[in-house]
């Protein structure tokens, strides 16, 4: 009786219920219905579960039809096991919305990240679409303006390298026109 008030006291949901079981496997105390079950062996499949392990759970059904998860621990000084039951609903129900976050969180990282993807994509587009009208200018033959700062270091090195190849190939232009007129002369 003094192990079944000890249970109640803890206050447990309603629908959950602690059990006390002896070494034998019996009932000691219970904190819901527990009236008349001291002594009373408890349902075999704790009973095999206790004798299989000192601690674990499993999903099981009570003798009123209820699906319930059963957690047990064996107290290594007395050798009597506390086992807690609570609603397969229950669990499965927290289980499916912690699921459901989870998915929620991961598609709005998946958001932020596209989004920053866009962003980015869009901070290299540009200069990139810049570098490669200014090569076809050059190609040309004329002198265009290239961006001097970029975001991205390989960007600003082919800025660069663009720029000394339009003033290489200007040279070169002077120092032909230069040997026709000389040609011509």
């Amino acid at each position: 009786e003094s192990i079944s008030q000890l249970l109640v006291a803890q206050r447990l949901p309603p629908d959950w219920v602690a059990l006390v079981v002896d070494r034998k496997g019996n009932i000691v105390g219970r904190s819901r219905e527990g009236q008349g079950t001291a002594g009373q062996p408890a349902m075999q499949k704790l009973r095999d579960a206790i004798g299989a392990a000192p601690t674990g759970w499993f999903r099981g059904i009570t003798p009123d039809g209820d699906e319930v998860y059963t957690a047990y621990q064996r107290s290594a000084l007395t050798g009597w096991n506390v086992a807690i039951r609570v609603p397969v609903d229950m669990v499965d129900g927290i289980a499916a919305r912690a699921a459901w976050v989870g998915a929620l969180t991961l598609l709005g990282a998946l958001g932020v990240a596209v989004a920053l993807a866009v962003v980015i994509g869009r901070r290299i587009e540009r200069p990139i679409e810049s570098l490669a009208e200014a090569a076809v200018a050059i190609g040309r033959g004329e002198h265009p303006a290239l961006p001097s700062r970029s975001p991205v270091n390989e960007l600003a090195a082919l800025s660069s390298a663009l720029q000394a190849a339009s003033s290489a190939i200007a040279d070169r232009q002077r120092l032909l026109e230069r040997e026709r007129e000389t040609l011509k002369a």
